[in-house]
């Protein structure tokens, strides 16, 4: 909750004590003293044991998320964690003293709507409010439906942007530092949080690829390994220099943000007839490498992916090249 103080508050309503240290909010029980002594520990950095148990056999909605960040906390990024509270923290200030057990999947759904207006942050805020919920239901046996309610569809990305489609967006574009990253991700089928956080220091321009440490890369269990075609090393070298590669014209690294709102200026002001994201033009590198011959294996590889079973799932835009299946249906014997 914005503007607490970083100390121990007092909840009547619940008769204990909480903090909140790092974003997330700890309760420390009802017991003052005590308060106080799991509050310095916390900020020395050192763990408390857990307050008593109360003598309720329920819990607050604000509790389970508040055990589920804790939870996010100790095992993962703060870079997750931060996209958790992003969606957890408005629901705790919105159902601070509901019963969770007595809080109706109807009640939630309709909140998430009017919080959030795209189908996609719908579909997010609902996934981070059941997985809270679900924790709870496994470890301490609440009852809820919000474990098991099912989330809005996810958002269709599945338009194949056409080279024509490419090649007129860029026209649109008149800001090169942003053109720049649009060509940089429909050249190389890089994930867009892939390009943002690229670096000098991960520039191999003898071998002409771009290497992400694993402890920066996706499931951060390998090295991501980002090969440039001519025109893509092009780009890269020139905006080496300063750090992080893909850069606005004032210095600001681009992020997911920045580039959704570039799209929805060009959409607004009527330069576009589609609403694009980036991954838009990672798909349409899958498209155009299949339909070229590559092995799906290959692609799947150059994308960043250990196996062809996400190529499938999400990829799978060969199904809609017609003239391309009836080529490859000629040439069997």
């Amino acid at each position: 909750m914005a503007g607490r103080p970083n100390k121990p508050w007092y909840r009547a309503s619940r008769n204990e004590w909480y903090v909140k240290i790092d974003g997330v909010q700890h309760r420390l029980g009802p017991d003052k003293a005590e308060a106080e002594r799991a509050f310095h520990l916390l900020m020395a950095g050192e763990e408390h044991p857990a307050p008593e148990p109360t003598t309720r056999e329920w819990m607050y909605a604000s509790e389970v998320v508040d055990e589920f960040q804790i939870y996010i906390k100790a095992e993962n990024s703060a870079k997750t964690l931060a996209w958790y509270c992003q969606y957890l923290d408005p629901f705790k200030e919105q159902f601070m003293l509901q019963r969770a057990d007595k809080l109706s999947v109807d009640a939630v759904r309709e909140w998430v709507n009017k919080k959030w207006k795209t189908q996609p942050s719908r579909r997010s805020a609902l996934r981070c409010i059941k997985s809270a919920f679900r924790k709870a239901v496994n470890e301490c046996k609440l009852m809820s439906p919000i474990a098991a309610v099912k989330l809005p569809e996810e958002a269709n990305r599945d338009h194949v942007v056409t080279k024509e489609e490419y090649e007129k967006l860029l026209a649109e574009i008149s800001d090169e530092t942003f053109s720049d990253l649009v060509k940089f991700v429909w050249l190389t089928g890089a994930r867009p949080q892939e390009a943002y956080i690229i670096e000098d220091s991960q520039v191999d321009l003898v071998e002409q690829r771009i290497v992400i440490p694993a402890k920066k890369a996706k499931g951060k269990k390998r090295a991501r390994v980002i090969y440039l075609p001519p025109e893509a090393l092009t780009i890269i070298k020139a905006k080496m220099g300063k750090g992080r590669i893909f850069r606005t014209k004032n210095g600001t690294p681009f992020d997911k943000d920045i580039v959704r709102q570039r799209f929805r200026t060009l959409e607004a002001n009527e330069k576009i007839a589609f609403r694009f994201c980036l991954y838009h033009f990672r798909h349409a590198f899958a498209y155009r490498s299949l339909v070229a011959g590559v092995d799906a294996l290959t692609v799947a590889t150059l994308m960043g992916h250990t196996s062809t079973r996400m190529l499938e799932k999400v990829y799978g835009h060969l199904m809609k090249a017609h003239h391309h299946l009836r080529n490859e249906l000629a040439k069997t014997k």
